[in-house]
């Protein structure tokens, strides 16, 4: 049970990515059930004519099911592919269960949030796990050594392209005095949704370095501001901080420009006494990031305004007082 209310509106702001992953999930559960349903048919038609076959020798000596398997065409799904599978679903079917505790967690505090999220992220791939071993058992390439582990834990760090396109959204408590946004640098790719709900004080701008021009970073005191996550494509952190942390958005629907998809809606000033971990000077450096870029978006807004007063001027539509004459 998540102890901040916050969390369960972050929840709500990524219900569209959770649909999808637990959609993926069933999806790929009921081409497995297919597949079982379709070739067991044959497996057990095959086990009743051996049985036949051999008549009472079999009886309580011979598994007539990986019996008939030896001598069945090369095209038929063997006993024990058929029973692997069965365990491919199973652990599908633990996925969806333990769905919940993939998008939220509460790290304890003094806890690691990148090991937090390194675990949920691990035990969420499971499912592409599954689906990997249901493919190599189809093709007869299924390794013991190298899919079963993928059963128990996936990392995110092995995941393919589509795999994190496809990753499931995370929602963290997290105590502000052991979180940093680089913590989360590494999961930042795909379609990965990361908001981190900050319990107690924190540094005043946590998330400052995580923005780059294809990343949506939200920093906000509200929750309302999460709303700008639907329909965004492209991975995307967010952080519900406290009051008197800075406020701004780097939104890459913006535009090419930095003045486009940056704007800082508040600005505290320097901080004066360590948070947990994070030292005066370190929180001052993400704070000075942070207007950094504050002020490369403004350079930027000047530059167009000088080119355009350029242009007016040298097409003879020169501006007086503000006015078009």
């Amino acid at each position: 049970m998540q102890s901040d209310p916050r969390t369960q509106l972050a929840l709500d702001a990524v219900a569209e990515p959770r649909a999808r992953f637990r959609t993926a999930v069933e999806s790929a559960r009921d081409q497995m059930r297919a597949y079982i349903a379709s070739h067991r048919a044959d497996s057990d038609e095959r086990a009743t004519n051996s049985n036949r076959e051999l008549g009472a020798f079999a009886s309580g000596r011979i598994d007539t099911n990986r019996f008939a398997t030896l001598f069945s065409n090369s095209g038929s799904v063997s006993y024990e592919a058929i029973t692997r599978i069965e365990r491919f679903i199973a652990g599908l079917d633990e996925v969806l269960a333990k769905s919940d505790g993939f998008f939220a967690i509460e790290v304890p505090r003094g806890g690691n949030p990148a090991t937090a999220a390194a675990d949920a992220f691990g035990n969420a791939g499971c499912a592409f796990g599954a689906v990997l071993a249901f493919q190599a058992a189809k093709t007869g390439s299924y390794r013991y050594e190298q899919h079963e582990r993928r059963l128990e834990s996936f990392p995110f760090n092995r995941w393919n392209r589509g795999e994190r396109l496809m990753a499931p959204p995370l929602v963290m408590e997290v105590d502000g005095e052991d979180f940093s946004g680089d913590q989360l640098a590494g999961f930042i790719d795909g379609n990965v949704r990361i908001i981190v709900v900050i319990r107690g004080v924190s540094s005043p701008a946590p998330l400052a370095r995580l923005v780059t021009p294809g990343v949506l970073v939200i920093q906000s005191t509200t929750a309302e501001s999460l709303a700008k996550l639907a329909g965004y494509e492209g991975p995307a952190v967010a952080a519900l901080v406290p009051d008197g942390a800075a406020i701004f958005t780097h939104d890459p629907r913006g535009g090419p420009a930095l003045r486009d998809r940056l704007g800082i809606d508040y600005l505290p000033d320097p901080p004066l006494r360590s948070v947990g971990s994070r030292s005066v000077w370190q929180q001052r450096e993400e704070l000075a990031h942070l207007k950094m870029l504050a002020k490369l978006a403004a350079e930027e807004s000047a530059q167009v305004d000088t080119l355009a007063g350029w242009l007016l001027q040298a097409g003879g539509f020169a501006q007086s007082d503000g006015a078009q004459r």
